[in-house]
């Protein structure tokens, strides 16, 4: 898990592809860990997948406020792969801790229409 980690601050689509792998193998084999989940669910993020994304978040279960940028991540999974009723509820929750960026303010628009 600690690799796959470390390759989701990669830039090359070969490490993104790798860290994607490596979190699918250990979400998989360990499906009562959220944090395995929640990391599947970035590398999947990460790597646009929006449905297997959404999948692995919605089986992490609920993410605490503390975690903005996940909840981010979520919101953007879930929007992207057809669910904008848990984005626009996930991004709510984000906001308040969330680094305003272009990126972000993108999503905030798409997404609440703000």
């Amino acid at each position: 898990m600690a690799r796959s980690q470390r390759l989701l601050t990669a830039t090359t689509v070969a490490d993104l592809r790798e860290s994607l792998r490596l979190a699918r193998q250990v979400a998989d084999a360990h499906p009562e860990s959220k944090e395995a989940q929640y990391l599947a669910g970035e590398a999947a993020y990460r790597n646009s997948r929006w449905p297997e994304a959404a999948a692995y978040f919605r089986r992490g279960g609920i993410v605490g406020d503390d975690r903005p940028e996940l909840l981010f991540y979520m919101a953007v999974a879930f929007y992207e792969s057809g669910d904008p009723s848990s984005a626009a509820s996930a991004l709510k929750r984000a906001l308040p801790g969330l680094q305003k960026t272009p990126f972000v303010d993108s999503y905030v628009k798409r997404i609440l229409g703000q």
